[in-house]
């Protein structure tokens, strides 16, 4: 069975701070947190597993809206699938 990983947190004296704990190649949670050159605190969030790694953090960058045009025209291929035409000619 794999083995809890739990190191010490630890801060420098210029202000990052460190955390991790989690189970040995399967699971890992931690976070950071360190000012940016413009003076800004900047603290992440995080856990790694079998999906992969997953930050959070007020700087991370987001994707935008999906238009609202966008998710009507999903919404109806969803609610419409392909149909294959057939052609009744007896020719290809």
């Amino acid at each position: 069975m794999p083995s809890m990983h739990k190191p010490k947190p630890y801060q420098t004296s210029n202000g990052i701070a460190q955390q991790e704990q989690g189970v040995g190649g399967q699971y890992a949670s931690g976070s950071s947190a360190y000012y940016s050159p413009e003076g800004e605190l900047i603290q992440l969030t995080y856990t790694a597993d079998a999906d992969g790694y997953h930050p959070q953090g007020a700087h991370l960058p987001t994707p935008p809206p999906i238009p609202a045009a966008i998710l009507r025209s999903l919404e109806y291929i969803r609610t419409h699938p392909h149909q294959e035409e057939r052609h009744s000619h007896g020719r290809f």
